[in-house]
């Protein structure tokens, strides 16, 4: 965030400023990555309520994210923890983090049973869920045992509310 932004608020409302200008996230961006307070004042903004602003500056910050950053990588555990509770389309973002990240040993049971709750609840937005069973998948490769777990997710009562196209590019990822 630019450097001039010093109160909770004002970093609020340039995040809320986002969407009016092509710049702007990229602005956010560079400052987060030149200043590791910048960085982790955005990080709290991820964890923190208020759903757009939340989603919004987790968004931003998956922009900063390098493969396996070092910046973030202590947050893990906090951040998987923060997922359940939010809205939709903010779980989408966080989970979208650890796309970038090879899991250790110790985060991945946590997050595979985050990513299931969210799988399992066919009221939430396709998009989230979806992200959420890739995340899944990923861990299951590194353990063959879960294989078993993703056959029994991908039942027809989960993908009913998936879009044919959806169902199909799962279902062929899967098989």
């Amino acid at each position: 965030m630019p450097s001039d932004l010093s109160t909770n608020n004002t970093q609020i409302d340039s995040l809320q400023l986002l969407f009016r200008g092509p710049n702007f996230k990229a602005k956010l961006i560079e400052s987060a990555n030149k200043d590791i307070k910048e960085f982790n004042r955005l990080l709290e903004l991820c964890l923190g309520e208020g759903h757009q602003v939340a989603w919004r500056a987790t968004w931003v910050l998956r922009g900063c994210l390098k493969k396996n950053d070092d910046r973030l990588r202590p947050h893990l555990l906090r951040i998987i923890k923060s997922i359940e509770g939010k809205e939709d389309g903010h779980q989408r973002e966080l989970l979208k983090i650890f796309e970038v990240f090879d899991l250790e040993e110790e985060f991945e049971g946590y997050l595979f049973d985050t990513c299931a709750n969210i799988w399992e609840n066919i009221e939430k937005i396709p998009s989230t869920r979806i992200t959420a069973i890739k995340l899944m998948m990923k861990v299951a490769k590194k353990y063959p045992e879960l294989q078993n777990d993703i056959q029994l997710f991908t039942t027809e009562e989960y993908l009913e509310s998936l879009s044919p196209g959806i169902k199909r590019s799962l279902l062929k990822s899967i098989h």
